[in-house]
């Protein structure tokens, strides 16, 4: 039960995330608050530094187990993938 709200609480952060760093967001934000808009990338890195500590401080302290069990291949993967970088 408790991935449901794992997984409901990571995917509306993303989700914010991804719309406050818009570019059509940030335009109307810009016409419409002109003055609060001076503040917005601070605003920005305080909403995200905030919020991602709190997930990942409850996400550890949950110690609800693993959604799958551990094999050696999925972590070797999933180092590969955080430190993969795409060269275009």
């Amino acid at each position: 039960m408790n991935w449901i709200f794992f997984t409901l609480a990571w995917s509306t952060f993303y989700l914010l995330h991804s719309l406050m760093a818009d570019e059509k967001v940030k335009d109307r934000l810009k016409k419409n608050f002109s003055i609060a808009y001076t503040y917005y990338r601070l605003g920005y890195n305080v909403f995200f530094i905030i919020t991602m500590g709190i997930l990942v401080c409850w996400t550890v302290l949950a110690n609800t187990g693993y959604l799958f069990p551990r094999k050696i291949w999925m972590i070797i993967t999933g180092v590969i993938f955080i430190y993969w970088e795409p060269h275009y």
